[in-house]
Parts: structure tokens; sequence; C-alpha cells
């Protein structure tokens, strides 16, 4: 459950403007932010105050984080582009789902009268 302080916390930053949000993150993390956006600064900050308050996860999670994390399968080139005759047959399909619905210019519309 989260803390009265974290509450109050919460309604202080929103009503912050976002040079002071910087600052705060500054005081939270030790480092600048690499963001503006106000959303963003002011999830981390609570994520940031949350977890020094209630703790952050336990060293077992940590590891099998770190496991499921060595695990996964990682990209390391781009998807190659379809072949092209799945190009040709999704495109005449798009083309036929178009030609099926009906056009919307010859509506009335009492409005511009």
């Amino acid at each position: 459950m989260i803390g009265d302080e974290v509450v109050v916390e919460s309604e202080a930053l929103h009503q912050m403007p976002v040079s002071k949000l910087q600052e705060r993150f500054v005081s939270v993390y030790g480092e600048a932010p690499r963001s503006r956006n106000r959303a963003w600064l002011i999830r981390k900050i609570l994520w940031r105050i949350q977890s020094l308050k209630h703790g952050s996860l336990s060293e077992r999670a940590r590891l099998r984080a770190t496991e499921l994390a060595a695990d996964a399968d990682v990209r390391l080139m781009p998807a190659q582009r379809p072949h092209r005759s799945f190009e040709r047959s999704n495109s005449s399909l798009r083309f036929q789902f178009w030609r099926s619905v009906p056009p919307v210019r010859n509506r009335e519309r009492p409005f511009f009268h």
C-alpha cells in the first residue's frame, strides 16, 4: 500500500513546474534527468521515492530477472522485409477492403446549409 507521504509528495510534484521537477530528480537520483517530459519525471521521481521508502526488489527477484534477461532472445539485426509476393497479396486485400467501404462524401450535412 502506498503511504500517505508518497501521496502528499505526488500531489506536490503535480503542482511543480518542469524546472523544479528536474531539480527534485537530481536530489533523488543524484544525476541530471535525460528528459524534460513532465509525466516521465513525475513517474520516475515517485517510483524512486516509493522504492526508497518501502524497499526495492528482493535479491531473489533481482537474480531471477537477470536470469530471464539473459535467456531472452534479443534481436541484433532488424527484421527483413517480407517477400514481394506477400506485399502484393497484402496490398490487394487492402484494396479490396477499401473498395467495399461506401463513400462518405455523399452524406447530407445539414450544418453546412
